[in-house]
């Protein structure tokens, strides 16, 4: 790339991504230590899996930002679109895949283990974003468009019940609604609330474990600390125990690393703000805010210059990442069904990583070649998507404050955890399949 090229790019992009990945390298390396020693008598076992992955993400990405082509991709999109059932479609071949915690969602590959859900589901956004591009502002729903949307989102679900993973059938069908609102398929979107409603319907009524877990919602966790309400008590405590800025890096072990076995996963953000407080908290909060409103404003811009694919996309992928974003803190404070959903670029998932930077890179060539046909564009925060951005995550950030400095109870609940959690404990931890990603 010359000189002039590297001018054009979206800095300040790359700047707060690049932060949030180290606050999640930093983080990894402290959460996964005691428990890298020992069940792999290697202390940075999990960090140099963590710096592999990202290593391959960033090379990954610059290979697909030089041969990317738009017009190749959206001639070739049905094939990218078998390409993300066939990923899925192997994890239910007992051969290929892998039963871990219930559900067969990996993929084995020697003695790697892959999640191939993300992959999937990026694919399967080329193909929404190519599909709707073609219809966009068409309030009337044309035939075939419709059936064809309808027809690859239930083969999509269909396979995530049949693993069972819910939650990343859940997760498509918020996209495809959020590109609905935004192209103006209203009555697909309403289709898809409905179709929402009824697969979480279903797949409460076959599931007692999730039951429970949306039963836990109306229930005081502490009531059923050794039970049902175990995770959330230990991360609640860990985050009233962060207080203002933390008990210091790599000293938190005492409490939610050394006792869950996913704290890398759907607990990295309790990690922490046990960690570095509520200061730490709110750092990256705000980055993945500042993430997401500089993605929505580049989609915003490529929309208004008859971008359509590569704005949909953009749109796809931003709302993808808040949405990960606000159900893993979400979670983590007891407001939603405890679900194991990662922290973009924080959590231990190398699959999301590698997805979430391809998506970056993305972002980036998209804004570039926009920069080079127009000129030099000024990015202003749309004031629709400001507001949503702020009232989420400005929402958490305030609940999060409020737990970690002025809940008192939760203070006593840390320390007698911290009393009770002897540094020996850790020796009694069970063995647990090592995975890319622990649902």
């Amino acid at each position: 790339m010359d000189i002039e090229k590297q001018e054009k790019l979206d800095w300040f992009l790359i700047l707060i991504v690049a932060l949030q990945v180290i606050l999640g390298l930093f983080l990894i390396n402290s959460v996964t230590l005691p428990k890298a020693e020992l069940l792999s008598n290697n202390s940075f076992s999990n960090l140099h899996r963590y710096i592999g992955w990202l290593g391959v993400s960033l090379v990954s990405a610059i290979i697909l930002v030089r041969f990317w082509s738009t017009d190749f991709v959206r001639k070739h999109i049905n094939a990218l679109l078998i390409m993300a059932f066939v990923l899925i479609f192997l994890t239910l071949i007992p051969s290929v895949g892998e039963t871990i915690n219930g559900s067969s969602s990996w993929l084995s590959i020697g003695s790697v283990m892959l999640y191939p859900q993300p992959i999937s589901i990026f694919l399967l956004g080329l193909f929404v974003s190519n599909l709707m591009a073609n219809e966009f502002n068409n309030n009337v729903l044309q035939t075939k468009p419709t059936l064809m949307l309808v027809a690859v989102t239930a083969v999509f679900i269909l396979i995530n019940i049949l693993q069972p993973d819910i939650s990343a059938a859940l997760t498509l069908l918020g996209l495809i609604l959020f590109l609905c609102c935004i192209t103006g398929w209203y009555k697909f979107a309403i289709i898809s609330v409905v179709g929402a409603v009824l697969l979480a319907f279903v797949s409460l009524i076959f599931s007692p474990y999730r039951m429970g877990r949306i039963l836990t919602l109306f229930e005081d966790p502490f009531a059923h600390r050794f039970d049902t309400g175990y995770q959330l008590v230990l991360s609640l405590s860990s985050i009233g125990g962060g207080d203002i800025w933390g008990v210091g890096y790599g000293e938190g072990e005492g409490v939610i690393k050394a006792h869950l076995p996913n704290v890398e996963g759907g607990f990295i953000y309790a990690a922490l703000v046990e960690e570095l407080g509520a200061v730490g908290g709110l750092i990256a909060l705000i980055l993945a805010a500042l993430i997401c409103l500089r993605c929505f404003t580049i989609a915003y811009k490529l929309l208004t210059n008859q971008k359509k694919f590569e704005g949909l996309f953009v749109c796809f992928i931003t709302f993808w990442i808040g949405l990960l974003s606000v159900l893993n803190v979400s979670a983590t404070l007891g407001l939603l069904p405890i679900s194991n959903n990662p922290f973009p670029f924080l959590s231990t998932s190398g699959v999301h990583l590698f997805v979430f930077i391809l998506s970056i890179a993305l972002v980036l060539k998209f804004d570039l070649e926009l920069r080079e046909t127009q000129g030099l564009i000024v990015l202003k925060p749309i004031k629709p998507m400001l507001l949503v951005v702020l009232l989420s995550f400005g929402s958490l950030g305030f609940i999060v404050t409020s737990k970690a400095i002025f809940d008192s109870e939760l203070d006593k609940e840390y320390v007698t955890y911290q009393q009770a959690f002897k540094p020996e404990s850790l020796k009694r931890v069970e063995p647990f399949k090592t995975s890319d990603f622990h649902r």
